[in-house]
């Protein structure tokens, strides 16, 4: 990487974590939590109507998180081990 290239990618990432990741904080929130309320209010009927096929995506989903969370603690843990 040449000296011109390497200035420009330390400003590039300096600003985007300084301006950028603020101004978006609570906009990426917000447009999350309106995703949501959308999905649900345009699919409440089949929501509704079949409750199987919610399960069937929810209960793979839940198990990734549980599965994550542990990995993530068993991380922790060799962390603290290590120090």
């Amino acid at each position: 990487m040449t000296f011109f290239a390497a200035v420009v990618n330390e400003r590039a990432e300096h600003t985007f974590k300084t301006l950028l990741l603020k101004k978006f904080d609570g906009v990426t929130t917000v447009g999350l939590l309106l995703t949501l309320v959308l999905i649900f209010a345009f699919q409440g009927n089949t929501i509704l109507e079949k409750p199987l096929h919610i399960v069937l995506i929810a209960v793979p989903l839940g198990f990734a998180d549980i599965f994550s969370v542990c990995d993530c603690v068993s991380c922790m843990q060799d962390i603290e081990a290590a120090t």
